[in-house]
């Protein structure tokens, strides 16, 4: 069996595909024409909040990565 090398976490995309959906959450019920149900409010917080530590954590490994070690 072969061995692979190491895949490296591209944190670029991770972070633009987490902002990415949060904006799409906000943008969707901020324009929303009719009373969604309870349940689905409440999915869609839990997806905001869910996304927003995603792009915080994203933008966290970042930030470290690009840190030399001394």
């Amino acid at each position: 069996m072969e061995k692979r090398a190491p895949r490296k976490p591209n944190w670029i995309l991770d972070a633009l595909v987490c902002g990415g959906v949060v904006g799409s959450m906000l943008y969707t019920m901020a324009t929303a024409t009719e009373a969604p149900s309870t349940a689905q409010v409440a999915a869609e917080w839990i997806l905001i909040v869910v996304g927003t530590a995603g792009l915080a954590w994203s933008l966290t490994m970042l930030a470290r990565s690009k840190r030399k070690p001394s």
